[in-house]
């Protein structure tokens, strides 16, 4: 008797297939970055080359990684970049619908779960340009639009100052622009493929300074307005494991010579390398003409949970709680205190909360702290008492000895001369406060700096 043959793959398992495929390669660009952690790099180098070589392990491998992914960045949370933020939410949301294609459960959950993933994406990119929509962002001394331009006017020996004023003037619009007209774009199929080039453009950008892991993320969920019409269009399996291979193969030779080379070489190259292995895969969907998909109305109420608290998440600065990692990146927005640099909510009408403006004052700081890395103490800053409480926890546990620091909180005068043994020197606040909680330090005088 002959063996029955294998099913053949419906073209939602095969675009479904390379969403997960690039967004585990998004993970290994950040991941091998730095190898700082050099068992998560080798597991998940190990997690995707049994993903493309063993069909059976497919969604059991796939599982684990979100599962894994997700407890590590819980661990780590709230601590988090943007981009890992994202990570761990799509990888929650995706848990449940992994579970039941590992079991054989009939997969309509599938197609559901990544048109609500769609909406997901159109919020982040929404909130990332109406952030920006704040007097800062426009002011060239301290604009984010021009931190990371500055790279490239660097290979030219230029500098933000030697550019015309029309160009200064006009580069944070255009940022803005195409970081807000693509979810407007996406909301109807004809239109999704303009708002995918422009996103894929600012990705494009970032890859060779420094963003190579978020540029990899973000074309992964660009993937999920891809129709699954266009994937037979479109290169193969062949070449996207081959693609996947030569990243992997591609971070193991950099890490055997990270110590000769600088990681600015690096990261040069990993941008250049993920542009070139990514532009056929894009060229071919463009080329294909199809319409993308349509932006169906979630129906389970885990899915509209999902959607609500990113439009929380996403509000929170407004509303007077956390301030990092809230899709706010390299935006300048700073809305402690009564008034909000946004042009839109300058008055902070919607603030409810007060932990931005509960703060202790650094009056003097120990050397050793200053000095330790870019966005540390400083004299002058004032920081929420939640995230000065987490500093000190942190200090401590590096057990530095004999420190010295005077603060300010309420009115008063706190000192001490070890950080390490002083137990009165100390601004408790609840555990859950420290998990939820994260906040940029409040600078002293404007204006805003660029922080991530």
């Amino acid at each position: 008797m002959k063996d029955e043959a294998k099913p053949a793959e419906s073209p939602q398992d095969k675009h479904y297939w390379v969403f997960q495929l690039f967004f585990m390669l998004g993970f290994l660009f950040h991941a091998a970055e730095e190898w700082d952690h050099p068992f998560e790099t080798v597991l998940t180098i190990m997690l995707i080359w049994g993903f493309l070589q063993f069909d059976r392990f497919r969604e059991w491998g796939f599982l684990a990684f979100i599962a894994l992914l997700s407890l590590r960045n819980l661990e780590k949370w709230p601590g988090l970049a943007n981009h890992s933020n994202i990570i761990l939410f799509v990888c929650l949301f995706l848990i449940p619908l992994q579970i039941r294609r590992c079991l054989g459960r009939p997969n309509d959950r599938t197609t559901q779960s990544v048109a609500t993933l769609r909406w997901v994406v159109l919020l982040i990119y929404f909130f990332a340009g109406f952030h920006k929509l704040n007097g800062d962002f426009f002011n060239a001394d301290v604009s984010c639009a021009f931190d990371k331009m500055q790279d490239y006017l660097s290979a030219l020996s230029l500098d933000v100052a030697d550019l015309p004023a029309p160009i200064l003037g006009f580069v944070p619009f255009s940022v803005i622009l195409m970081e807000l007209l693509p979810p407007l774009l996406f909301l109807w199929r004809k239109t999704q493929k303009y708002g995918v080039l422009m996103l894929l453009v600012i990705h494009g950008l970032l890859a060779p300074v420094g963003f190579a892991d978020f540029s990899c993320l973000g074309q992964s969920l660009l993937w999920l307005f891809v129709p699954p019409a266009a994937v037979s269009r479109m290169p193969g399996r062949r070449y996207l494991s081959g693609l996947a291979a030569a990243f992997v193969f591609m971070h193991l030779f950099f890490a055997s010579e990270r110590i000769q080379t600088g990681d600015a070489v690096h990261r040069y190259l990993e941008g250049l390398a993920l542009i070139v292995g990514f532009a056929p895969v894009w060229f071919c969907y463009f080329r294909a003409g199809i319409p993308g998909s349509n932006m169906t109305i979630p129906k389970a109420r885990s899915h509209w949970a999902l959607l609500a608290f990113i439009i929380f998440f996403g509000m929170n600065n407004y509303l007077g709680l956390r301030t990092a990692g809230t899709l706010s990146m390299f935006s300048n927005l700073t809305t402690e205190g009564a008034r909000s640099n946004h042009y839109l909510l300058g008055s902070n009408p919607i603030k409810i909360f007060g932990f931005q403006e509960d703060v202790v004052e650094v009056i003097q700081v120990d050397n050793r702290v200053r000095n330790r890395y870019r966005r540390a103490l400083r004299e002058g800053n004032k920081i929420p008492r939640i995230e000065f409480s987490r500093i000190l926890d942190r200090l401590r546990a590096r057990e530095f000895r004999s420190l010295r620091m005077t603060v300010r909180y309420e009115g008063e005068y706190y000192s001490t001369t070890d950080l390490l043994n002083d137990k009165g020197f100390d601004f408790p606040v609840p555990w859950w406060q420290k998990k939820y909680f994260k906040f940029r330090h409040i600078q002293s005088a404007p204006p805003q700096e660029c922080w991530w």
